[in-house]
């Protein structure tokens, strides 16, 4: 658009609901500017063509216009709205972006036909059409990579304390046990593949635009890193410390296996907490299949892992021991998976104390 509207002609992130408070919102701003040297009046002609025919075109854009000896020269002005206000349109849709094109009267005729000229031209380039879109998904993309450097965080400090606290507590280091196995969730693959094509959301075009200094770590992410993370951290000194989970097991190598899928099922539940700020970590989860496919992919390799001992082919105790897995009976997988579950309602109950936000 260089050429046709300079930069302090367009308005992005307005909070306008209606029509009429975005029409006021470009006329104040073509006074502000200097393109006009009254807003009533700008603003009185915008609404009098709204009377005579819809103005909103297709895909969410206007095309509002006036002729008025208020505006000094022609103009556009672009207008961008945090959300879509009710606008009579083409496609009956509502608009959050518009075009607006200030003529004065005495240039009515032949300056009016051409900005409308170059409007249409504009409407119709994909390029331009595709700018709501880029927006969207840009954000979309950085909303994944937040959902998994929180992912990936919480996996990261639990494993930190752990390993660092747990010699004083007497308990060989466990995590050092399975290492390939419990450093796959979390070093970058398959979270990515999990977390990195979640849906796209409305409300991401509702947010201000980010500075550019802005930290990528913010309170509330903080708090649910920090918080998750101690908590799976204290879920896993609870089950290698506290008498009763030992009656699950015959020996320490099962208890250590038993704490391997403890470790895994924690960071695979977190996955849906991560996935929105709110309580509807299940929503949409049909709109991003690599998700359950990773989730489903991931428990039935552990499962092989753990339970390879058990096939008499020499290759699966190979597998066996480079895991330092054993078999364990089904009381402590149920055990071992019931815990790790918590990490979803001591999510949730975070949420409801400190807020969504």
């Amino acid at each position: 658009m260089s050429g046709f509207v300079s930069e302090e002609n367009i308005l992005l992130n307005q909070q306008a609901t209606t029509k009429e408070e975005a029409l006021r919102t470009i006329s104040d701003a073509a006074a502000r500017i200097g393109v006009a040297d009254d807003a009533d009046a700008v603003y009185a002609a915008f609404l009098a063509r709204e009377e005579i025919d819809k103005t909103g075109m297709v895909d969410g854009f206007a095309v509002p216009h006036c002729k008025t000896d208020a505006v000094k020269s022609a103009a556009v002005i672009i207008f961008k709205n945090a959300q879509p206000v009710e606008w009579p349109s083409l496609d009956d849709k509502p608009v959050d972006i518009a075009m607006a094109l200030l003529i004065p009267d005495s240039e009515a005729g032949t300056t009016h036909l051409r900005l409308l000229s170059k409007a249409a031209m504009l409407l119709m380039d994909d390029n331009f059409k595709s700018i709501k879109d880029a927006i969207w998904y840009g954000r979309t993309i950085y909303h994944n990579i937040l959902k998994f450097c929180r992912f990936q965080l919480v996996i990261n400090v639990a494993a930190v304390v752990v390993s660092a606290i747990a010699p004083f507590f007497g308990v060989e280091e466990p995590l050092k046990v399975h290492p390939p196995a419990v450093r796959e969730p979390g070093d970058g693959r398959l979270g990515a593949i999990m977390l990195g094509n979640e849906p796209a959301q409305e409300r991401y075009m509702s947010e201000p635009p980010r500075r550019r200094d802005e930290s990528i770590v913010s309170k509330s992410m903080m708090a649910q890193i920090v918080t998750m993370g101690l908590w799976l951290t204290a879920l896993s000194f609870v089950f290698l410390k506290v008498p009763f989970f030992d009656s699950f097991f015959a020996s320490t190598e099962q208890k250590l296996s038993a704490y391997f899928v403890l470790f895994i099922w924690s960071a695979l539940f977190n996955a849906f907490n991560v996935r929105s700020d709110s309580f509807d970590i299940f929503k949409d989860l049909k709109l991003n299949p690599g998700f359950m496919r990773v989730f489903v992919i991931i428990v039935l390799v552990q499962a092989f892992i753990v339970n390879a001992a058990l096939i008499p082919v020499p290759v699966f105790g190979w597998i066996s021991n480079m895991f330092s897995c054993v078999p364990f009976p089904p009381a402590g997988w149920a055990a071992a998976i019931l815990l790790a579950f918590t990490m979803i309602p001591v999510d949730i109950l975070r949420k409801v104390i400190v807020g969504r936000k």
